[in-house]
């Protein structure tokens, strides 16, 4: 009885230093700059705007700030695919639009005066170039794709 009361008893000892160790170690990995951070460092995912879709006039989508910039850097840019389908005129339009310098955007997307009065699938695609990451989360924001759809009845 004897033994087995010891070899629980070290058992215990052995995972309670594994669990310090473990903790430990998370505690000085969360301390550390430059550290992997717990959520990723990513452009918002863009939305259409409170305005909405003006079939034949106008798009607009919008992204919020991201907290990962360095704001001394230069702005990037927004690649922008729009596309109209399922309607009586179909459009392509591929653009770009600035960035603001902590990484917000507006992007006002004319639709052709043909599209008026047409029902249509509206599928917008944006590639976020990323110039001004800071160093540390460089890898988890250094390119980002979006894509917003919408049926116009």
């Amino acid at each position: 009885m004897y033994r087995i009361a010891s070899f629980v008893a070290r058992i215990s000892m052995i995972l309670a230093v594994l669990v310090a160790v473990a903790t430990a170690g998370y505690l000085l990995s969360t301390s550390l700059v430059g550290t992997p951070k717990a959520v990723a460092c990513e452009y918002q995912s863009p939305n259409f705007a409170q305005n909405g879709i003006q079939m034949g006039k106008e798009v607009v989508i919008e992204a919020g700030p991201v907290d990962c910039l360095d704001p001394a850097s230069v702005p990037g840019t927004v690649d922008i695919t729009l596309k109209v389908e399922n309607s009586k005129f179909n459009q392509l339009l591929e653009t770009s639009a600035p960035m603001n310098s902590d990484g917000s955007y507006q992007a006002v997307l004319p639709l052709d005066p043909r599209t008026s009065g047409n029902a249509a699938t509206i599928t917008v695609a944006t590639t976020t170039s990323v110039p001004n990451c800071k160093p540390e989360d460089a890898s988890n924001c250094a390119m980002s794709r979006h894509l917003l759809s919408a049926v116009v009845d």
